[in-house]
């Protein structure tokens, strides 16, 4: 076998194999036999027909069969023999073979970038421990005792209460009648209860809890509204309303005693509920602040390293963004593939952007485990897999699977080396925090 090597740019390289006769014949006559031993030809018994009339009837069967069994041999042999680190193999230019002339192989094939590694050790980060303060634990136990506190008559409308109110409302010349509920029940109510908060997420009437604060039941109150342009009832966008109406009921939030407290969080003491809210809010903290470093050693990396990638990582890599950068543009989903068809060059360019500083960090880690001996090992896989089968069942009650379910899926749709290459970068980037911790 003769083999050359080319190289087209710095992460591609075609190359050349070729193999005499001598050297294909074992398998080419392997692969003969065996369509003579299954062949079935009237006349024939099974095993006993001819050669010759074996490669008449099933030679392009054969031929396909030789030419796959030939291409994976002496690729492989040549990848080793030249000690490439292939990436994946880009495209197969010329693949002949014929008993008499031998094989002739042409490929192009993507190699792992060369490049010079930056440095992972001591890098100019610090790991900043978090602190639970005792004030922030008072003020998550304060809203504990309020979420499990009871309700009672109130006297006067405060903040955090619950006002049943009646009003009526003028918008101009605006039909109120013709308007469906949902804007109607805005504008006109016997029984409407509203939750009195300064700042309310979804203020359904604007200026209605300030209008309330402050008020007893019974009393009269009257205000003006503008509603937004861009509230949820589309029939009162930009709508001008003048409100009149009374208080009816005032029901305010009792926080629960620690007798209370305690039943509700499962028998826990204070002081237990207090040990369990600063380990939460420990773990938090860690997550939030190995995250925090996750991110700036990725980018300090990939800044401090710069080179090409090959052109099927980037391509395979960017293929994963398509659907995030069409769900910022498109909504409905039904409309979704129409929007990628029409606008696919700019997604990919786009997706091509976003990508190649993902596949040039994949390749600094990978490095980086080399020289550290950090391994993706068969348990770090199950554990993913096991991950995501929990996370699956407990969102769908009905469809349930399993962690082996997924992994033959993985290996089916050819995502497993894929999902290793993310567990190696996790437990690199592993590596080097806890690295920057034994610092302090």
């Amino acid at each position: 076998m003769k083999i050359e090597s080319k190289k087209i740019d710095d992460c591609r390289t075609r190359l050349t194999i070729t193999a005499t006769p001598e050297e294909t014949k074992a398998d080419y006559d392997a692969v003969v036999s065996r369509f003579a031993k299954e062949a079935r030809i009237p006349g024939f018994r099974k095993g006993k027909v001819p050669r010759e009339l074996v490669l008449s009837r099933f030679g392009t069967d054969i031929q396909n069969e030789v030419n796959g069994t030939l291409f994976r041999k002496f690729y492989k042999d040549a990848i080793d023999r030249e000690k490439l680190a292939v990436v994946s193999l880009a495209a197969i230019d010329e693949l002949i073979y014929s008993p008499e002339t031998g094989l002739s192989i042409i490929a192009q094939i993507d190699l792992k970038p060369t490049f010079k590694l930056p440095k992972y050790r001591g890098l100019p980060l610090e790991y900043k421990v978090p602190e639970v303060t005792e004030e922030s634990i008072d003020e998550a136990v304060a809203h504990m005792r309020n979420d499990y506190g009871r309700f009672a008559q109130g006297e006067v409308v405060g903040e955090g209460d619950y006002a049943k109110v009646s009003f009526e409302a003028t918008a101009g010349d605006l039909d109120i009648a013709s308007l469906p509920d949902s804007a109607r029940n805005l504008l006109k109510s016997d029984s409407f209860w509203v939750n009195v908060l300064a700042k309310p997420a979804y203020p359904t009437i604007p200026g209605i809890e300030q209008a309330l604060s402050g008020l007893k039941k019974g009393d009269s109150f009257s205000f003006d509204a503008v509603f937004p342009n861009d509230g949820p009832v589309a029939e009162l966008h930009g709508v001008k309303a003048s409100y009149s109406g009374s208080v009816l009921d005032i029901q305010t939030k009792v926080p629960a005693s620690d007798e209370e407290l305690s039943k509700a969080v499962g028998g826990l003491s204070l002081d237990a509920l207090r040990e369990r809210i600063r380990n939460n809010f420990l773990s938090r903290g860690e997550k939030a602040e190995h995250d925090r470093l996750a991110s700036e050693i990725r980018d300090l990396l990939i800044k401090k390293a710069s080179f090409d990638v090959p052109k099927t990582s980037l391509e395979r890599t960017a293929r994963g963004f398509y659907d995030s950068i069409v769900e910022k543009e498109v909504q409905n989903r039904d409309e979704m593939q129409a929007y990628f068809e029409e606008h696919f060059e700019e997604i990919h360019k786009k997706a091509v952007e976003l990508a190649e500083p993902e596949v040039r960090f994949s390749f600094i880690c990978d490095a980086i485990a080399e020289e550290t001996g950090v391994k993706v090992t068969e348990a770090d896989v199950d554990a993913r897999f096991k991950s995501a089968a929990d996370y699956m069942n407990m969102m769908s009650r009905k469809d349930k699977t399993t962690p082996e379910q997924l992994k033959r899926k993985a290996v089916r749709d050819g995502r497993l080396s894929s999902i290793e290459s993310g567990i190696l970068v996790e437990k690199v980037v592993d590596w080097i925090i806890d690295d920057i911790k034994a610092k302090k």
